[in-house]
Parts: structure tokens; C-alpha cells; sequence
């Protein structure tokens, strides 16, 4: 299950890291902040089993997105 997670984990950050790259400065506009959150969302409901509920995906989430 960790060799898993950590496969998610960097499968995530790889996403986010391309999708930052293709904007300037993406803190300044809600617009690609929500992009990001949105990456986020979907690619942990998307990867993450199905043991992991709603509320823990949406702890994950946010903590990802202040994290990143």
C-alpha cells in the first residue's frame, strides 16, 4: 500500500508541477488557483482507492494545495 501511495503522490506532483509551468505568477488570479485545486480534487478521486472517503480526500486536498 506505501510503494501505492507513493506512486499517487508523485504521479500529483508531477501533474501540478506541469500545470504551474504553463502559467505566470498562478497565485494571482482565482482562476488557476482553482485550477490547481481542481487538479488536485481529480486526480485523488481519481487514484486513491476507494477506502479513502470523502472527508479524507478533502483534508488530503486541501493540504496538498497549501502544501504546493
Amino acid at each position: 500500500m506505501n510503494t501505492f501511495l507513493k506512486e499517487v503522490a508523485t504521479l500529483l506532483i508531477r501533474k501540478i508541477k506541469t500545470e504551474i509551468a504553463e502559467f505566470d505568477h498562478w497565485t494571482d488570479k482565482q482562476e488557476t488557483k482553482a485550477a490547481i485545486d481542481n487538479l488536485i480534487r481529480d486526480t485523488l478521486w481519481a487514484e486513491l482507492p476507494a477506502c479513502y472517503d470523502k472527508i479524507s480526500i478533502s483534508m488530503y486536498r486541501r493540504q496538498i494545495y497549501e502544501y504546493v
